[in-house]
């Protein structure tokens, strides 16, 4: 996988001297069955004592290319994950000293522990990212002089911390983040950055003076760490939906024979490409054939039918110069061209 990332991302390719790569780094439940290979009773978003798996992942955020999913048993946070995910994408990547050092990090809470954050900056990254500790926060943010309101979001405000962060290896911007709560409370967080203003407005507001007010430097640390959920949680989410990773399979249950169609809406056809009955309706679509040989397949929009013909001879075949009738199992055996529309 490492030598098929490599020769196809661009991530790989990055120019470190250019401009930042940006990693982004989380973790996801799975919920999965008692003998399921790391599978323990753990932590599942929105499922209480379910039995799980951690997946692991380190995103290349301006390239929207997963560098790492690593597999974790189910009580793993991020805390434990986090730095075996970033070696394993240090060796994907080929980082050197002065890569690394154009590399942000960019973690939630659980990847905001002073030792995980110290271990960053002593490898040599840049870091940015949200403190692990609820109530360091909150003493923190009592240091706060001023806060402003933020506009993007309404009810939160931002301020700078004024109290030395003497904790770090290397200095550090903190910035306190306050929101009402249901009852009335202040929620708190505070991120936690190595970059200057100016690499943050260069970063976020790439237009911005660089004696930008404070109020702008201030609102841009706080964008940068917003861009997270168009990153790496949304490859999740993604993943999610797609694959159906929330729900595990049940032992129960009619299973797929040969020829059924497995996800596909309309009549019975006991081959790709067709919605009805009629075998030499050629139709394109994704879905998934239960093959004995293979397995459940998806092939996403192929050209199948049961009549071996060229297109010209059949006015149903909607793209003349293609031949159609190539079978599934056959496809997947790798013995036809399983793309004959795309010539």
């Amino acid at each position: 996988m490492q030598s098929i990332y490599r020769q196809h991302s661009q991530g790989y390719r990055h120019d470190s001297a250019r401009q930042y790569q940006i990693l982004d780094v989380d973790r996801s439940g799975m919920p999965c069955g008692k003998k399921a290979a790391f599978g323990s009773p753990g932590y599942v978003a929105k499922q209480r004592n379910r039995r799980g798996r951690q997946l692991g992942r380190v995103l290349a955020s301006r390239y929207e290319e997963v560098v790492v999913d690593r597999l974790f048993d189910g009580t793993t946070q991020l805390t434990k994950a986090l730095q075996p995910l970033i070696e394993a994408a240090e060796q994907t990547l080929g980082l050197d000293q002065q890569q690394r050092e154009r590399t942000l990090v960019r973690t939630d809470a659980g990847g905001g522990s002073v030792d995980d954050v110290n271990w960053l900056l002593v490898r040599g990254y840049q870091f940015h990212g949200k403190d692990d500790s609820t109530a360091r926060a909150r003493r923190l943010a009592h240091s706060v002089q001023h806060w402003i309101e933020d506009p993007q979001v309404q009810g939160r405000q931002v301020g700078w911390v004024c109290l030395p962060a003497t904790e770090y290896v290397r200095p550090v911007r903190r910035i306190a983040v306050r929101c009402r709560k249901a009852n009335g409370q202040w929620g708190i967080g505070v991120l936690i950055s190595t970059l200057t203003p100016a690499q943050v407005l260069a970063l976020t507001q790439p237009e911005a003076s660089p004696n930008a007010e404070a109020a702008t430097v201030r609102l841009s640390y706080v964008s940068l760490y917003d861009q997270r959920g168009g990153g790496v949680e949304t490859s999740f989410k993604g993943d999610h939906q797609g694959l159906g990773s929330t729900k595990r399979s049940k032992k129960r249950g009619s299973r797929a024979t040969d020829g059924d169609v497995v996800g596909q809406p309309g009549p019975p056809c006991r081959h790709l490409g067709s919605s009805v009955a009629d075998a030499g309706c050629c139709v394109q679509q994704a879905a998934a054939r239960w093959d004995p040989a293979y397995g459940a397949r998806c092939v996403p929009y192929q050209w199948l039918s049961d009549l071996r013909c060229l297109g010209p001879s059949r006015p149903d075949c909607a793209e003349p110069s293609s031949t159609f009738g190539t079978h599934f199992s056959r496809v997947v055996a790798g013995a036809l061209d399983p793309y004959p529309c795309r010539r």
